[in-house]
């Protein structure tokens, strides 16, 4: 706050988890993400309640649903009731007292828009790993056991999360299967322990990454598919439609529950429809490694299939080819005999 004044200065440590603050290898921008300051006299942004809470987060690079980030920070400092109806409304209306708690809220909602979670039980590791992906853009929050990672894992909402092998208190495969309920989002496991590692990815985690963390391998995993200019990112094959930068998937315009495996698997072949793929492109592109055991990619076909074609309903067939891999065969006639997807969207009736 101090930097522009000439005569200011400092005196002493200010330390925040054992890294002070005022040190010189310390990013003052890195400190504003991670630290909001709340004055005795409010000070809210001349924007609309809305934005105020929006803001840091988009400055941020948030790439998920902003309106429940809203409603969930405005509902922690305890204001949601008083002010859902007047969102786009002037945040320099409302009293001393709201503003004060607008302005908690507007520092909770960047707290809680973390891009990723490392559980990395090595501390030089974990480390190194922030470093790196704070270089590429990456906001990185470091669990040290799988027990701390599911504690905090409903607080902080990251986009995706990484589990080192062996675990700590709670195993990967245990946390895995406890994400993808509580909170669905990628998972990728180190596969230092192989049969903790193999067991991770039978519960649903989308690859292994092998340490030291490898940036150019996780960022495309970290990020999904995206497009750069931020818009929404929708695939249509038949009457599957499949967001992929909110993990939604809708059967014949209706939504459907899928784990973030299976969602990922659908991506991939819906990316490739009426297109024979193999099973060691399959097994390369969803776990890194075309060695997979044979069994693997045959289990989570059949649930998808299951889910998707004989549960929803879908025209749309999953197809083994014998001895090559499978097919994602579209109806072409589907696609409009479905609803449109929009009358499903939040909000909509």
């Amino acid at each position: 706050m101090n930097d522009l004044i000439p005569t200011a200065r400092v005196v002493g440590k200010i330390r925040y988890h054992n890294e002070d603050l005022y040190g010189k290898e310390v990013d003052p921008i890195e400190v504003r993400r991670r630290i909001g300051m709340v004055f005795q006299k409010p000070n809210p942004f001349p924007k609309s309640i809305y934005d105020n809470i929006a803001y840091g987060p988009r400055v941020g690079g948030f790439r998920g649903n902003l309106d429940d980030l809203v409603e969930e920070t405005l509902t922690h400092a305890a204001l949601w009731d008083e002010v859902k109806d007047k969102l786009k409304t002037s945040a320099l209306a409302l009293s001393g007292g709201q503003q004060q708690r607008l302005c908690i809220a507007r520092t909770i909602a960047v707290k809680m828009c973390a891009a990723a979670r490392c559980s990395e039980p090595d501390p030089d590791l974990a480390k190194k790993a922030v470093a790196r992906f704070s270089r590429a853009g990456l906001r990185t929050l470091v669990c040290h056991d799988g027990a701390e990672a599911l504690l905090l894992l409903g607080d902080r909402k990251p986009h995706a999360v990484m589990l080192s092998t062996p675990l700590p208190v709670v195993d990967a495969a245990r946390v895995t299967e406890l994400i993808a309920k509580l909170h669905p989002v990628p998972v990728i496991a180190g596969p230092e322990d192989t049969v903790e590692a193999t067991a991770a990815l039978t519960a649903g985690a989308v690859a292994l990454v092998a340490r030291p963390y490898r940036i150019r391998e996780i960022i495309p995993l970290l990020r999904g598919t995206r497009p750069a200019d931020g818009s929404e990112y929708f695939l249509v094959v038949g009457d599957i439609e499949l967001d992929t930068a909110g993990f939604h998937v809708y059967v014949r315009g209706r939504p459907e529950q899928l784990t973030v495996r299976e969602l990922l698997l659908l991506r991939y072949l819906t990316e490739r429809p009426n297109k024979v793929i193999s099973r060691p492109e399959l097994t390369q592109a969803l776990w890194g490694t075309s060695g997979l055991h044979s069994n693997t990619l045959t289990v989570h076909i059949r649930r998808l299939r299951t889910k998707v074609c004989d549960e929803a309903g879908s025209r749309c067939t999953i197809d083994a080819i014998r001895g090559i891999g499978y097919r994602l065969e579209s109806d072409p006639a589907a696609a409009k005999r479905h609803p449109d997807r929009s009358s499903l969207a939040p909000g909509g009736q």
